[in-house]
């Protein structure tokens, strides 16, 4: 009996906690999905981790969508919806990829496949292929002398008519161009006459005569039709000894011309010189004997109707100029093009690519949008696939020149690793968001304000300086670079400076001395290069009261380009001054 009470109070009190935790279990679920919620209502910017809130939106720096942030909670979400993809929500590496994170490196963040679909990540091989140049250059048509024919007299006379009397004349071999008043013509004539009615007939003299009349330049007919009516031509025809267009008429009617004297010349247009201005970074990449192309800019061909415009032209390329022109800093690079169809015309200005081999070797491309650039360094993130997403390492590389569609990689990838090329930017932002390697940690500049300098003070001394430079006043130049000089001793004195300030300032304060020692302009421009670089950093570091411009001109710098600071948004380019007034861009907003 005792037994049986025993059992069923212990059956009561079983049934009873039961019920309560079946009561209390709903709410802890509750709880649970509250907490989820709040946890998954963090979104941010992919451009700017930094920007984040608790609802969607947009970007009030960039204007992009914010995207929600990946949290554990959501990792583990994902999991009971799919065990496939099991990381499906992950952006963040965990520790259930050690095995496969093991193979990557510190640098590499994991991105499962079906974010990695999300959010329309693509990827691109690395390339071993032939890389030609393109460089859009300036040219000029010129007629190539060595294929033009000197119309000229071979006596002395008098021009009596001129029958081609403008240049671009169009003249067929043999067409009578001019006649001469010639007293050595009508002497030579006259002897003709005479051997030929002499007798007994002396033919080796009579053909001596012919020989001379021809060398004066009288033709076989000619020469037949006065033997034969025994009359003497007063004026001689003067004929075209080639086809072609008349250049350089040199002659007028009545004019007396010497012997040898030329009267214009003729060139038939069938093959050119193509002279293009090339800048002093890309002569380099060009040599004598080189092959390359030339195609024509859209804004060329839509001159012409001939369907062989279009076709590029090719060449060999003669001469390169062995002196750089002052007034464009360019050197003359000349090849030779047939002009069969005649679209082309000499002194024609055109635009157009030049299309140049970079090297005789196969070089690692990737595309162009695959690159991150933070200054100095250049970055890449190589995508290694796994079975349930992949490894995107961000690796550190050399670049060499762009083409078109790409970028030669000197160093820092093989041949058949996959890079990102769509995405980049977002992968970045998932790494900065886990705390792994990414562009802005290896960024040169820190984006950070301080108060204590009077930064607006220091860039306008520093445009006045540049502006000095602009006028060619190397006076005013030595003048600001003094104050300019005081100015950052006494800012060095601030003791609530941050470190990377002070290092800026101090590197700015050696660059500005070396500045104060130039004696000539070229020396001053070439100091401000440097110069100019470390007040570029160093203003980025502040919230300036004006707008300023950070400018850019590719020519600077032996063709390295170099940056400055403006006032305003109109190019005036200290390093060139007038001779390059307009050359330049503006990059960025300070």
């Amino acid at each position: 009996m005792k037994t049986s009470i025993l059992f069923y109070c212990m059956l009561f009190i079983t049934l009873a906690c039961g019920e309560t935790n079946h009561e209390q279990h709903p709410a802890n679920h509750e709880m649970e999905s509250r907490e989820e919620s709040v946890t998954q209502s963090i979104y941010y910017c992919s451009m700017h981790p930094d920007v984040q809130q608790n609802e969607p939106g947009s970007c009030p720096i960039c204007g992009m969508d914010l995207v929600l942030k990946p949290t554990e909670s959501n990792s583990k979400s994902m999991d009971n919806h799919s065990n496939e993809h099991k990381h499906s929500g992950e952006i963040e590496g965990d520790d259930s990829h050690s095995s496969n994170y093991n193979r990557a490196t510190e640098n590499s963040i994991f991105l499962a496949s079906q974010k990695s679909r999300d959010l329309q990540l693509e990827t691109d091989v690395v390339k071993l292929t032939s890389v030609e140049l393109d460089f859009k250059l300036p040219g000029r048509v010129e007629l190539d002398p060595r294929t033009s024919v000197r119309m000229s007299s071979y006596v002395e006379g008098r021009i009596d008519e001129l029958l081609v009397n403008y240049a671009g004349a169009y003249v067929q071999t043999g067409d009578i161009v001019a006649t001469i008043y010639s007293p050595e013509m009508i002497n030579a004539q006259q002897e003709l006459i005479t051997l030929s009615n002499s007798t007994p007939l002396r033919e080796g003299l009579l053909n001596s005569s012919r020989v001379k009349l021809q060398r004066l330049g009288m033709s076989d007919d000619d020469i037949k039709k006065v033997q034969s009516t025994g009359k003497i031509m007063d004026t001689i025809p003067l004929r075209a000894p080639s086809s072609g267009y008349v250049h350089e008429l040199k002659v007028l009617p009545e004019q007396y011309m010497q012997r040898g004297e030329s009267l214009f010349l003729i060139n038939d247009h069938r093959q050119l010189w193509l002279v293009v201005e090339a800048y002093e970074h890309q002569l380099p990449y060009l040599k004598v004997g080189q092959k390359i192309s030339w195609q024509l800019a859209q804004n060329t061909l839509s001159r012409h109707s001939s369907n062989d415009t279009y076709k590029p032209l090719t060449g060999t390329i003669e001469y390169i100029s062995p002196e750089i022109t002052m007034d464009t800093q360019t050197a003359s690079v000349r090849l030779t093009i047939e002009n069969a169809s005649s679209n082309l015309r000499p002194n024609q200005l055109l635009s157009g690519h030049l299309l140049v081999p970079f090297s005789e070797k196969k070089q690692l491309t990737v595309p162009y949008s695959s690159v991150l650039w933070t200054g100095e360094k250049s970055f890449v993130y190589v995508n290694k696939e796994m079975d349930s997403g992949s490894f995107n390492e961000l690796r550190q590389v050399i670049l060499g020149p762009k083409t078109k569609d790409s970028i030669v990689i000197l160093d820092g990838l093989n041949e058949g690793e996959r890079v990102v090329s769509k995405g980049t930017f977002i992968v970045d932002a998932a790494a900065q968001l886990s705390n792994k390697p990414s562009m802005v940690q290896n960024q040169q500049f820190q984006y950070t304000t301080i108060n204590s300098l009077d930064i607006d003070s220091l860039v306008n001394i520093y445009v006045e300086l540049k502006n000095s430079l602009v006028v060619t006043e190397i006076t005013q130049s030595t003048t600001y670079s003094k104050s300019m000089l005081t100015f950052i001793e006494e800012a060095l004195k601030i003791s609530s400076l941050k470190e990377d300030s002070r290092v800026l300032l101090e590197q700015l304060s050696n660059q500005v001395r070396l500045f104060s020692t130039a004696s000539t302009i070229k020396e001053f421009r070439s100091y401000f290069i440097d110069l100019s670089t470390t007040m570029v950093e160093l203003t980025k570091q502040y919230s300036l009261s004006d707008v300023r411009y950070v400018q850019f001109c590719p020519m600077a710098n032996a063709g390295n380009g170099a940056y400055w600071i403006s006032e305003d948004a109109e190019i005036r380019n200290p390093y060139y001054g007038d001779m390059m007034l307009r050359c330049g861009e503006t990059i960025e907003e300070l």
